[in-house]
């Protein structure tokens, strides 16, 4: 057990106010705290995997899905990013090949599709709309960036 040394028996507080504590080891058990219900593993180092997030109901099937940011890296020359959506309440381990849609911007160099990622209802329909950044997407100029918005009706 770890113990601060303030409040020890014997220690004088410095300062009267202050309560004495003692520092415990986090128990999650009896915290409360238990293992995630779902966690997702690339496989590789080099997407950066799940540095975009975006959660919403893409799909219109009133279960929650997940899209999940691949865009690679921004500082080598590695291909183009990507977004994974897993439309369907996520569970347990999930990997690249668990993916429904994945969803790429069609450029073939290093674009970094997918960096942030955010849901909205932008059109008025039932289906959440997903807004996917690609910062380096070579446009008339290299590295130009793009937004790209895809309505969830289009998945």
């Amino acid at each position: 057990m770890l113990r601060g040394a303030i409040g020890r028996r014997g220690d004088r507080q410095p300062w009267p106010s202050l309560p004495r504590w003692r520092a415990k080891p986090l128990d999650g058990a009896r915290r409360g705290i238990r293992a995630a219900d779902w966690v997702f593993r690339s496989g590789d180092g080099f997407e950066w995997s799940g540095y975009g997030l975006a959660a919403g109901d893409f799909d219109g099937d009133g279960q929650p899905d997940l899209a999940v940011g691949q865009p690679g890296s921004l500082y080598s020359a590695e291909g183009p990013g990507q977004v994974l959506l897993f439309l369907h309440p996520p569970r347990g381990t999930l990997t690249p090949a668990d993916a429904d849609v994945v969803l790429t911007s069609g450029d073939t160099g290093p674009d970094a599709f997918g960096f942030r990622l955010k849901s909205a209802a932008l059109d008025g329909d039932a289906r959440t709309d997903l807004i996917v950044s690609s910062p380096r997407e070579s446009g008339e100029f290299p590295n130009d960036g793009a937004v790209h918005l895809i309505y969830g009706a289009s998945l």
